[in-house]
């Protein structure tokens, strides 16, 4: 029950994530393959997310069937243009986030739950398949693998070994193995990695943040909020660059696709994750270049 709604098409879950889902969670065993600097003291439960979470399904049905076709009709189609409009929320939230996304959304597509638990579970508990359930959920629920009120990263409660078993068991990896592949060597690690500069979203060098290009200051931010509020400009719509003696070369192609950077090997290119928490264009589901 808890992603049912999961293996269809582009569209707006029917369920949402209770705060309490961020409560402490109990004792943990599990050994996670997290990435952690000598600086940072890592709190587990409070980037974990517990398996008996509680999730809350709203209950639309009698308020919708009190409509007008003509209002049936709008309202179904303002719930597709929100969920549309809301995958720019994974490019905003992290870098690796888009890319989990479509890792995710590609293997619930595929099949259902019920077929990809049935192959897991020869390596996997009951218990760890309901951890990567909870985590995508958690992952959807927030639009990102930050959690969308405390601003902490949500790491999977089960190894990421296991995480990757799961990814190499399910149909989306047999129907496009080159391109799934791709996905896991891009944010695998990245899912995974709880170091002192992503644990939290925030200002570079502090935090985790894809408003800014990592060479932005503190005064750079003053002097463009000052220009964003003398121009009445509201900052949650902009994203911020700041380039030092660049040249641009314009490009006659309008679109790219996301298939087209991963196949090319040039996905975020050249805003690379591995090196540097960059900004990066906008290219969920598609890429619009000047």
């Amino acid at each position: 029950m808890i992603l049912k709604h999961l293996n269809r098409p582009l569209r707006k879950l029917s369920t949402v994530l209770h705060k309490p889902l961020y409560r402490t969670l109990s004792k943990s065993t599990l050994s996670l393959n997290l990435s952690v600097t000598s600086r940072m003291s890592v709190c587990l439960q409070d980037h974990i997310l517990p398996n008996d979470a509680p999730i809350i399904e709203l209950e639309c049905e009698e308020s919708f069937n009190a409509l007008t076709d003509q209002e049936k009709l709008y309202t179904h189609y303002l719930s597709k243009a929100c969920w549309n409009g809301s995958l720019i929320s994974f490019v905003q939230c992290s870098p690796e986030s888009p890319v989990i996304f479509i890792l995710i959304h590609k293997i619930y597509l595929a099949e259902p739950i019920a077929e990809l638990k049935k192959k897991c579970l020869d390596q996997l508990s009951d218990e760890e398949f309901t951890a990567f359930l909870v985590y995508s959920t958690g992952f959807l629920g927030s639009t990102g693998n930050y959690k969308d009120f405390s601003d902490s990263k949500i790491i999977p409660n089960l190894s990421q070994e296991k995480f990757h078993h799961i990814v190499k068991m399910s149909e989306a990896y047999h129907k496009e193995k080159e391109l799934i592949n791709a996905l896991w060597t891009l944010c695998g690690d990245d899912i995974y990695s709880l170091t002192v500069n992503n644990a939290n979203l925030g200002f570079p060098e502090k935090g985790v943040t894809t408003y800014l290009s990592s060479n932005c200051t503190e005064n750079d931010m003053s002097v463009v909020n000052e220009f964003l509020k003398a121009n009445n400009i509201e900052a949650y719509n902009c994203r911020t660059f700041k380039y030092v003696h660049q040249v641009t070369l314009v490009s006659s192609r309008t679109t790219v696709t996301l298939v087209d950077y991963v196949q090319s090997g040039k996905v975020l290119s050249p805003w690379s994750i591995k090196k540097c928490r960059r900004s990066f264009p906008t290219w969920c589901p598609t890429l619009s270049r000047s």
